[in-house]
């Protein structure tokens, strides 16, 4: 009888031990059709989370795969001319809907003071779109999936919902944009504080957009290789009123200044249309980091 019930005993510790074998073989494998799925985006429900409640992240709580500075100039007479205004508030505009989500925004005047904190007027950034996976419901009688899958697609409609909140409220800020005319130019300080900012975030996508007449008369000593350039892409954007020889000459100067520090640099009077080249330096795909470079002739 002991013999009897030993035996009971190994046989049902034999099949247990089976089905655990089985178990970690079959049950700790992704599936061929789990790993297709991964392959062309799908993600099956099966392996998701529940998504967690999205919030907007706010300035330093992203780290941004690109920076757009951009320097208007608050001084002179060109300011009271109200159609050069409107052109540098829809080109300003025009910018930020095609900067690629994860983009972070610096928009600070150029004045007789431009190197200091108080001429900035916008600081924001474009958060991360979402990703491209899309739910797949394996079973369409688990509600499980189901919920799943839904709530990972109003996850993304969030996440989405962040970055048109975001660009709105700059698109917003900008036609707000106001100044009173400063009563000197200073180019040199806005060259060193835009500096300042690229050195801080290391390698990403740089834009530095400029619109002045470039008659500086405060002259800042300027350093002769300001790093932060390096790899930039450059929009000079003149605002030219009488004689504009001399003002193109300086133009000029900046040029090769831009291009020795490294950066490559496009100027044109505004309200002339950007070469595609120069408009569409970055491009609006989930996040992707525009390819397109201004190249200079």
């Amino acid at each position: 009888m002991n013999l009897l019930q030993a035996m009971s005993r190994w046989s049902i510790f034999k099949i247990v031990a089976g089905m655990l074998l089985l178990l970690n073989f079959s049950g700790c494998s992704r599936s061929g059709d789990e790993v297709a799925m991964a392959a062309n985006g799908n993600t099956s429900s099966k392996n998701l989370k529940w998504p967690s409640p999205v919030t907007c992240p706010k300035l330093g709580e992203i780290d941004p795969i690109a920076l757009f500075a951009a320097l208007p100039d608050r001084s002179g007479s060109h300011l009271e001319n109200t159609d050069t205004t409107q052109l540098l508030k829809q080109e300003l505009i025009g910018q930020v809907k095609r900067l690629v989500p994860g983009t972070q925004v610096f928009i600070h005047f150029i004045s007789g003071q431009t190197y200091s904190n108080r001429e900035t007027v916008i600081q924001d950034v474009i958060p991360f779109a979402p990703t491209a996976n899309q739910c797949q419901v394996n079973n369409p009688f688990d509600p499980r999936e189901i919920s799943r899958c839904k709530a990972f697609e109003e996850q993304q409609k969030a996440q989405w919902a962040c970055v048109e909140a975001a660009q709105s409220r700059i698109i917003q800020a900008i036609n707000h944009i106001n100044p009173d005319a400063a009563h000197n130019t200073d180019i040199v300080g806005g060259f060193l504080l835009v500096d300042e900012l690229f050195r801080a975030y290391g390698q990403v996508e740089k834009i530095l957009w400029v619109a002045s007449d470039f008659q500086d008369n405060v002259r800042m000593p300027l350093p002769s290789n300001l790093r932060g350039y390096q790899g930039a892409t450059v929009i000079l954007r003149t605002t030219f009123e009488g004689d504009p020889q001399p003002l193109r000459d300086e133009v000029q100067i900046w040029e090769e200044r831009i291009m020795r520090w490294g950066g490559s640099v496009q100027s044109l009077p505004l309200g002339v249309p950007l070469p595609p080249t120069a408009a569409g330096h970055i491009r609006t795909e989930t996040g992707k980091k525009g390819s397109d470079r201004i190249v200079t002739d």
